[in-house]
């Protein structure tokens, strides 16, 4: 039941207007012979109440007035169950075919004409049921605008938000996830929609999966530059080689004459004792 009482600034009534089908139609009720000037008007505790206080004052040199009004009596009979009631769901009107809000498709009682009294010990029965989720229970995520292509990374300067710093702080320093077993969740430019409570995300909707193996990549094998002590037939004593190790439990070291690339090139096993480092 919905009460009201007007309000109008010098102007005294005695009659206030209430209805009991959720505001389609409306009756008057005269609740004193003495008008006054209503300064409020307070329900009971409960949904269903039927029982009103309501307060004021003749003019501002009087005391206070109050009024305990009980509506019950103008209501021609008690609504009875489920004769006065129809199930209606939330989101029925809307372009979502599947009546689904916020991941949930949540059915409730509702009176069909509303000209019965409601009983304060009434229940509203409601029921909720999860929906498996859509692209309608996705929003763009922190530092991102929707765009009509989908959603844009904020990039400071040429934005169209009025002020960037309303949406995205310069100082933020994204948390990066943890890598576990070699991967990584990576957020995505969507988040769900707060208070959504659909099941099943869309794959690759928030998160997206990264190799964050660690890769060793090989040292280069080691080199050093030696000259050459004594007299071979290959090169001569004090030309500069390059001498490569190419084996790790045993070093062969090669002569590699480079003083003149047009030659053939020319290799042997050097003994250790025939060379000096640098």
């Amino acid at each position: 039941m919905i009460v009201a009482a007007q309000m109008i600034f010098l102007q005294l009534i005695s009659v206030i207007s209430f209805s009991n089908d959720m505001g389609r139609t409306w009756h008057k009720y005269t609740f004193t012979d003495e008008r006054i000037h209503v300064d409020g008007l307070l329900t009971e505790p409960g949904e269903y109440t039927h029982k009103f206080t309501l307060f004021g004052h003749r003019n501002y040199r009087d005391h206070w007035k109050l009024f305990a009004l009980d509506l019950a009596p103008l209501v021609a009979r008690n609504c009875t169950y489920p004769d006065d009631y129809v199930n209606v769901s939330f989101a029925r009107n809307t372009q979502n075919s599947n009546q689904c809000h916020l991941g949930m498709r949540q059915t409730f009682e509702q009176l069909k004409e509303g000209n019965c009294l409601v009983g304060s010990e009434y229940k509203r029965v409601t029921t909720t049921e999860l929906c498996p989720c859509t692209d309608i229970d996705y929003e763009c995520g922190y530092g991102y605008i929707t765009t009509s292509s989908g959603c844009k990374k904020v990039v400071g300067k040429g934005s169209p938000i009025d002020d960037i710093r309303d949406i995205l702080d310069e100082d933020t320093t994204p948390t990066i996830p943890p890598c576990v077993n070699g991967l990584r969740k990576m957020p995505t430019q969507y988040r769900k929609v707060p208070g959504d409570q659909c099941q099943n995300d869309l794959e690759g909707k928030l998160f997206t999966i990264v190799n964050c193996s660690i890769v060793v990549t090989p040292p280069p094998p080691p080199t050093i530059h030696v000259k050459l002590l004594n007299k071979t037939n290959e090169v001569k004593i004090g030309e500069v080689l390059h001498f490569t190790a190419v084996s790790n439990s045993e070093t062969v070291w090669s002569v590699i004459r480079t003083a003149e690339p047009k030659d053939k090139i020319t290799t042997r096993p050097v003994k250790r004792d025939e060379i000096s480092l640098n």
